[in-house]
């Protein structure tokens, strides 16, 4: 959960959309920009085939607008691990895209008083085209489904005759860690730092990924986002501490230097170091005074004296490392 919604809010960044969009569907060709796309709902209620109401939810969606005429609509769905139902889920999301605009355009009609009835829409009336990508994560190969057709179970003897009349359904399926240096270099924004660190620790290049961290030339523009991916990743609780010291500071939408999150990193890194070396020390006092007969209150005021510890926090130390026989009063 954590992943999907970290990979959520970092790709609703605009300037990353288009630029996920622009490397893997338009060669890197700068075809779209980031004021030229506007977030919508991600959800899609419609109706379905009997007239009932359905919704379909799919991760980030966003309009494609040039000189205030709607272009296209495109959708990015993040996936960390492999999904075999991937082609049927993608069909599903195209046709609620396809089908809300058909509803939108049925009830301007009906506001002005106009009924197609089976024809439903104009003859002039047309839809906005929906394109799908599909970005997948994992490190390990995607080896599941591409298209409809590796899904069906088709008797052999059968296949020659009833796939030409199947409307097959390929989805793009982009695995960020298996691209290469070229291609990764082709992305602008933040989302050049995800590609590099997936494709480092896939390939398991130590030296790239130390490298990555101390580029002073990378900068994060979006660190919030950044970081809450990372811990994602990582499962490093030190990225959240430094977002925690972002907000703290008011420095939340900032643009970072990777090098600066670097010292970052390594100054709570020693910081945990310390209060390990610590803790450690109190069990070890803690347990000796337990063991030769040593009061708690004793004991509490040895920990304070110590370690330099308030009282307080003393004796929530020495009762989390106190012998669990012993009844704390």
């Amino acid at each position: 959960m954590k992943r999907d919604l970290s990979t959520k809010a970092m790709t609703r960044c605009r300037d990353i959309f288009s630029d996920i969009c622009n490397v893997n569907l338009f060669a890197d060709e700068r075809f779209l920009e980031p004021e030229q796309l506007e977030l919508i709902p991600s959800d899609t209620v419609y109706h379905d085939a009997e007239g009932q109401l359905r919704e379909h939810r799919m991760d980030v969606r966003m309009r494609h607008i040039m000189s205030n005429t709607e272009i296209a609509i495109f959708c990015l769905e993040n996936q960390s691990d492999v999904c075999r139902t991937m082609p049927v889920r993608d069909m599903g999301y195209l046709y609620s895209s396809y089908s809300e605009q058909v509803q939108k355009i049925k009830e301007q009609n009906l506001l002005k008083g106009i009924s197609y009835y089976t024809k439903e829409i104009g003859d002039s009336q047309k839809l906005k085209p929906v394109i799908s990508l599909v970005l997948y994560y994992g490190t390990d190969d995607w080896d599941a489904p591409r298209s409809l057709v590796d899904l069906l179970d088709i008797p052999e003897e059968w296949r020659k005759r009833l796939e030409p009349l199947i409307a097959d359904h390929p989805i793009r399926i982009i695995h960020l860690a298996a691209q290469d240096e070229e291609t990764r270099k082709k992305y602008q924004s933040d989302f050049r730092h995800i590609v590099d660190y997936l494709a480092y620790v896939r390939n398991k290049e130590r030296q790239k990924l130390k490298e990555y961290m101390g580029d002073k030339r990378r900068k994060v523009a979006h660190p919030m986002e950044y970081l809450d991916l990372m811990h994602a990743f990582t499962n490093d609780s030190r990225y959240e501490k430094i977002a925690e010291n972002l907000q703290e500071n008011g420095k939340e939408s900032e643009e970072i230097n990777m090098c600066i999150m670097l010292d970052m990193l390594e100054e709570s890194g020693i910081e945990k170091g310390r209060r390990e070396e610590m803790s450690h020390g109190i069990c070890v006092l803690v347990g000796t005074c337990h063991e030769f007969g040593v009061s708690i209150a004793d004991t509490i005021s040895r920990v304070a004296a110590n370690f330099e510890l308030p009282v307080n926090e003393a004796e929530l130390e020495v009762k989390k490392y106190w012998g669990v026989s012993t009844v704390l009063k």
